[in-house]
């Protein structure tokens, strides 16, 4: 087990990140996100790992002899991991929502209604601009990221403005 381990984290994962960067079959342009998961499953990487996917690229970035083309697309490919990463814990935790909702008291409402308002106050978590979503973002997102996709999940700037990383030059003034 332990050598499937070094195998996937010192061999797999770094030399799947090098492609990312520097093939152009890999252009995060026209590569949707289920291709992306599925040459991720094919390599033999699980979902887990996008956060040391993530870090290794981070890791290529950070060479100054990186050409311009590679460079650009190891920094679309940096945020849409993040992306995925955030869609990934929103919808389970929309899903924890939802069966906390369903063990508890029933609603003399329709049956959909009360799923569809943790639906949209869950979204208004992840969009508005009220301090309820700010403090989200600052806090219980950052830690399920990293909880879920391990400690490389997420850089140690990204920990601090997780939302304004995640959609850049939006406003995110209360």
């Amino acid at each position: 087990m332990r050598e499937a381990e070094t195998l996937l984290f010192e061999e797999i994962i770094p030399e799947f990140a090098r492609v990312l960067i520097h093939d152009t079959d890999y252009d995060p342009t026209t590569l949707s996100l289920t291709d992306f998961i599925q040459a991720l499953h094919r390599e033999g990487i699980n979902v887990r790992y996008l956060g040391k996917v993530r870090k290794r690229i981070e890791e290529t970035l950070r060479e100054k002899t990186l050409e311009e083309g590679p460079r650009r697309q190891g920094e679309q490919y940096f945020l849409l991991i993040l992306i995925e990463m955030v869609a990934r814990v929103t919808k389970c935790r929309l899903r924890e929502l939802m069966r906390e909702y369903g063990r508890g008291e029933k609603s003399t409402l329709p049956a959909d209604i009360p799923y569809r308002k943790l639906t949209v106050n869950h979204l208004n978590l992840l969009f508005g601009t009220s301090i309820e979503s700010l403090t989200y973002w600052m806090t219980p997102l950052p830690e399920a990221l990293i909880k879920k996709f391990g400690t490389d999940a997420l850089t140690t700037t990204e920990k601090d403005s997780l939302k304004a990383t995640v959609f850049p030059g939006v406003e995110m003034n209360c």
